[in-house]
């Protein structure tokens, strides 16, 4: 049990600290409230992480027929892209604004649903499970007792979505106090680019296959 636990860490680690749009889109948000929505965006991550894990450890063989649809696939990836952009707009928007603009913002900065949100549309995620993170799935399905390995081998994982969602949230929430607002629109203006790129970086891995990201 304690080499599933390393294992799942060492594979984790590949998955939860890399820069996506979950990070960077929590780090623009901790910028507007506090280091509570690293815990939140971590929160709704795992609410649709657990069952889709669940998911897959009983009809892997199903997910990942759709998920490889070509079909399905540049659909889903037009629609992550899109939503990327709209949240790339409205973080440029806020970053040219002079004060934080609450009223329509408001809403899409829900951490929890930022969480749900950036990980039910991030095919990275998707297929990390059904690819990388399938070693560790499979360990599940072949164990004698398949609850138990589950939940010895995702809380060794999901530590690592809160510890690093947190701490980014911690770090940005605490950096408002010494930034002034020029220093904090241009940060927000550098976020919103950033989306913008990752959106790119999609865009062109999935349809001309060149990585621009990672």
């Amino acid at each position: 049990m304690f080499d599933l636990v390393i294992l799942t860490v060492i594979i984790s680690i590949s998955g939860a600290l890399s820069p996506g749009p979950l990070t960077v889109a929590t780090i623009a948000t901790s910028l507007r409230k506090n280091w509570k929505v690293g815990l939140l965006a971590a929160l709704g991550h795992m609410s649709v992480e657990i069952p889709y894990v669940v998911m897959l450890i009983f009809v892997y063989d199903k997910i990942s027929v759709f998920l490889s649809n070509s079909l399905v696939k540049f659909f889903f990836i037009i629609f992550i892209i899109i939503f990327i952009l709209l949240f790339a707009f409205l973080t440029i928007k806020e970053s040219f604004s002079k004060t934080k603009v609450e009223t329509k913002l408001e809403k899409i900065y829900n951490p929890f649903l930022i969480g749900i949100i950036f990980t039910i549309l991030n095919p990275y995620f998707l297929l990390w499970w059904a690819t990388v993170g399938f070693v560790l799935i499979k360990i599940i399905i072949e164990s004698s007792n398949w609850l138990l390995f589950f939940i010895v081998m995702y809380t060794a994982h999901v530590w690592l979505d809160y510890a690093w969602l947190t701490g980014l949230a911690s770090i940005a929430s605490l950096s408002t106090n010494f930034l002034g607002s020029k220093s904090y629109r241009t940060i927000m203006l550098f976020l919103g680019i950033f989306l913008v790129y990752l959106a790119l970086g999609i865009f062109l891995a999935e349809f001309f296959k060149i990585k621009i990201i990672f």
